[in-house]
C-alpha cells in the first residue's frame, strides 16, 4: 500500500511540475527554466540526503550523475515542446516514456497482473488519441510542419524521462528514516 501511496504522489508532483514548468516556458527563458527547477530540485535532494543520513555509494552516485543529465535533456525538451505546441499534445507523448521501466520490469521477470495490463493498455490507446488532436484551424502544411515541431521535442523528453526512472530502480538506493 506504501507503494501505491508513493507512486500517486509522485504522479502528482510530477503532474504539478511538469503543468507549471510547461506554462512558464512559455514567457521564461529556457535555460532560465531549466536551472531554476534543477537547482530547486538539488538543494530539496540536498537536504533529504543531509537529514536522513543516507549518502550514495560511487556506483549510485554516478548512476544518479547520468540520470540527473538525462532528466535534464527530458525537461529541456519537453518544456520546449510546450512552449512551441499544445500542451494537450505533449504531456501524453512524452508520457510515453514510461515503457522503458515497464519493459526492463517485464524482462526482469515481473508480470503485471491484468488489470495492470488494461490499464497499460488505455493508457496507449490515451495517448494516440490525444496526439492525434487537431484543431479546425490547422490546414495541410501547416499541420504537418506543427506535428514535426511537436513530436521531436517530445519524443526526446519521453525517452529522457525514462532514463532516470530506470537507473534509479537498478541502483537500489532507499531512504533509511524516511518512508522505511
Amino acid at each position: 500500500m506504501l507503494g501505491i501511496g508513493l507512486a500517486l504522489a509522485a504522479s502528482l508532483s510530477w503532474g504539478l511540475s511538469d503543468y507549471l514548468g510547461g506554462v512558464k516556458s512559455r514567457v521564461v527563458p529556457l535555460l532560465t527554466l531549466i536551472a531554476v527547477s534543477q537547482l530547486a530540485g538539488l538543494a530539496l535532494i540536498a537536504v533529504i540526503t543531509g537529514a536522513t543520513s543516507s549518502f550514495p555509494n560511487g556506483r549510485t552516485a554516478a548512476y544518479a550523475a547520468i540520470a540527473g543529465a538525462a532528466g535534464v535533456v527530458a525537461v529541456a525538451a519537453f518544456y520546449r515542446g510546450m512552449a512551441i505546441g499544445r500542451i494537450s499534445i505533449v504531456a501524453p507523448i512524452s508520457a510515453t516514456g514510461a515503457i522503458i521501466p515497464v519493459v526492463a520490469g517485464l524482462a526482469r521477470g515481473e508480470r503485471p497482473g491484468s488489470l495492470a495490463l488494461l490499464g497499460m493498455a488505455l493508457a496507449f490507446v490515451g495517448v494516440v488519441l490525444a496526439s492525434a488532436e487537431r484543431s479546425p484551424a490547422e490546414t495541410g502544411a501547416s499541420r504537418q510542419a506543427s506535428r514535426w515541431r511537436l513530436r521531436r521535442p517530445s519524443a526526446s523528453a519521453s525517452s529522457s524521462f525514462s532514463w532516470p526512472r530506470r537507473a534509479r530502480a537498478t541502483t537500489r538506493l532507499r531512504p533509511r528514516s524516511c518512508c522505511a
